[in-house]
């Protein structure tokens, strides 16, 4: 019955998404979900990239609005709770996004978004489709869990994704404050001062050698008199 119905009704593209899949079946669910947009599913090979059951039909109709081979083809290929969250953008964002990040890295950063509240996670959706590079500073499973981790996840996002003030000693305390707080997680002060917390920890012991240095010749001066 499948093949009768398919041989006699399923259009073009629809028969030659069945012969590349091999399944019937699959080219009968991609003519449901994709109607008359059948033949650009079969064109962008997104039946290669996806199930159709990891679709709706808003979605793939989002998806292809975009106009946008490249951005359509990563995007179908991350799973679809990921893929939802990133349909939060508008479409220039969204296609930027998918530009600069590959299909991990979208994943990664839909995965990212599902643990943070609202404002930070409108925060890290906005700077990262602004400028995907941004990514790296969140990308680590250690930052992630320190973020999400933080009592205020807006200041850690905040403190992650300022791209200035690195060596700059107003933002390094205001960074110190947070952590003393107790408002973000005290990792986060290492990975986004790595350098200063070296400097830091080096100072300190130069100081400690020169105490022990200093107490150490007053003891020999004491004992020779």
């Amino acid at each position: 019955g499948t093949l009768n119905e398919g041989v006699t009704a399923l259009p073009e593209p629809a028969m030659e998404i069945a012969r590349q899949t091999r399944s019937m079946d699959a080219g009968l669910k991609w003519a449901a979900l994709a109607g008359n947009q059948l033949p650009k599913v079969e064109e962008l090979g997104l039946h290669r990239r996806a199930a159709p059951e990891t679709l709706t039909r808003n979605g793939l109709r989002r998806l292809l609005a975009l106009n946008d081979r490249l951005a359509t083809v990563r995007l179908v290929g991350i799973d679809r709770g990921a893929r939802d969250t990133l349909f939060e953008l508008d479409d220039k964002d969204l296609k930027n996004l998918a530009h600069g990040l590959t299909e991990r890295e979208l994943a990664r950063l839909a995965q990212y978004l599902t643990g943070l509240q609202k404002e930070p996670r409108e925060a890290v959706l906005s700077a990262v489709a602004a400028s995907p590079t941004r990514m790296q500073a969140l990308a680590s499973e250690r930052v992630r869990a320190a973020v999400v981790a933080s009592a205020d996840q807006a200041a850690a996002v905040g403190m992650m994704l300022r791209t200035n003030g690195a060596l700059d000693p107003h933002a390094i305390v205001e960074d110190f404050q947070l952590v003393r707080d107790g408002r973000v997680a005290p990792i986060l002060m290492w990975e986004k001062h790595p350098i200063v917390i070296l400097a830091t920890l080096a100072l300190i012991g130069i100081v400690l050698l020169m105490l022990r240095r200093l107490m150490f010749t007053r003891r020999r001066t004491q004992a020779a008199a």
